[in-house]
């Protein structure tokens, strides 16, 4: 029965188990309490039977029958005694023995205590298979999970077959388990980002900061002697100006990145055609600044969904410039609906494609491929920060012979 109700996927109910092994025991109870109870009167009646006579044969006023007779015991009483004059031999053949009297009085104990004595071994064996059936493993389960878990270790898994409550709080502790161990994941990816990106500002700032300091001194040990002739401090000051502007363009970029981690997005309902005119028109701006040509291609129903426009066209506008870097002229957009609940946008280049080292590289701060250090390399951690916080991704490929392929998925709310 309860493998049947295992297979069937339903939940075993603690609390009928544990009345169907009360059920159980009552009846084992009860069924050796009546025994008991049996044997003992019937020992009692054999020591009784012993010192009893006969009566003499009565009519029975229950029975219609005028033939019928009842015979019955009798046990002769102390007083009966006295009153009667018996002879010495009747007297020792039926007064009680005090051995017969204990075994009477021990036999009638035992009819009211064997009962309530079988009542509570019942309970205790009861209890006791019920437990170590049903709630030991569970329990030594989630003790031990706590010990793991206030030691700081995670790295265990907790496993309970049993369809039942416990079996259910079981998986509910092992989720939980789950979740801490991918919030602890995602925090330490976290840390180890910011330390990349740390590492990174730090050699990006050290290369202003060397210009700025070698200038100066360059300034300061020749201004003395009045052998720099304006031109010269014109074009070491211009420097070293160019060199502050990177610093602050620096400084912007990571303080902007710490804002982007902490921003909430604002969702707004549009029009799916007339929200893509706009990015078309915004597109053609960035292909003239650039001097590329984008191509659109928009296959999208009159619907309306609710998303961040701020942050779409921000990650648009950030990997159509990058393709506009990175390609030779053309550069092509594709809006498209994916599954129903995702907005996809696909920017593909006729550049050189990635890298096999960019391709794991690209969405960390700063990151530049060599020969292509003349810009920043935010623009895809920016892009790939706005579409997580948008419940979507970005994923990057080579097409071959076409160049560089971003997708991007952003989820409706």
């Amino acid at each position: 029965m309860e493998r049947r109700e295992q297979k069937n996927g339903g939940l075993r109910s603690l609390k009928n188990v544990f009345f169907r092994y009360t059920f159980i025991m009552i009846f084992i109870v009860l069924l050796l309490s009546g025994i008991a109870v049996k044997v003992c009167f019937s020992l009692r009646e054999q020591i009784i039977a012993g010192y009893a006579y006969v009566h003499k044969p009565y009519k029975d006023p229950i029975q219609k029958d005028e033939s019928s007779y009842s015979y019955g015991y009798q046990i002769p009483s102390n007083t009966l005694n006295q009153n009667k004059s018996v002879d010495s031999s009747d007297q020792e053949l039926h007064s009680f023995s005090k051995r017969d009297i204990f075994f009477c009085q021990l036999l009638e104990l035992l009819m009211v205590a064997l009962p309530f004595l079988f009542l509570c071994t019942g309970i205790w064996i009861s209890g006791s298979i019920y437990y170590s059936r049903k709630l030991k493993k569970a329990f030594h389960l989630l003790h031990q999970g706590m010990i793991h878990i206030e030691q700081g270790d995670l790295d265990f898994s907790l496993q309970y077959p049993e369809q039942d409550e416990l079996g259910e709080l079981c998986t509910a502790f092992e989720i939980m388990r789950q979740k801490v161990v991918e919030k602890n994941t995602e925090l330490w990816n976290m840390v180890e980002e910011r330390k990349k990106l740390n590492a990174s500002v730090a050699h990006d700032l050290r290369t202003p900061i060397t210009v700025i300091k070698g200038y100066s001194e360059y300034l300061m040990r020749n201004l003395k002697n009045n052998i720099v002739s304006q031109e010269t401090q014109e074009a070491v000051l211009l420097y070293i100006q160019n060199a502050a502007a990177r610093l602050e363009a620096y400084a912007d970029s990571v303080h902007h990145i710490h804002m982007l981690e902490n921003i909430d997005l604002e969702f707004d309902e549009v029009e799916l055609p007339l929200f893509c005119s706009e990015m078309t028109s915004d597109l053609k701006v960035i292909a003239e600044q650039n001097k590329r040509k984008i191509y659109v291609l928009a296959d999208l129903p009159e619907q309306k969904v609710c998303i961040s426009t701020i942050a779409v066209f921000r990650i648009l506008e950030n990997i159509v410039k990058n393709a506009c870097y990175y390609s030779k002229q053309n550069i092509w957009v594709e809006w498209s609906i994916s599954d129903e609940s995702y907005f996809k946008i696909t920017i593909r280049d006729d550049g050189e494609g990635f890298s096999e080292q960019s391709m794991h590289r690209v969405f960390r701060p700063y990151y530049k491929e060599e020969g292509k250090e003349n810009h920043y390399g935010m623009g895809l951690t920016i892009s790939k920060i706005l579409a997580e916080k948008h419940g979507g991704n970005i994923l990057l490929r080579n097409v071959s012979g076409k160049g560089a392929e971003v997708c991007v998925k952003l989820k409706f709310f």
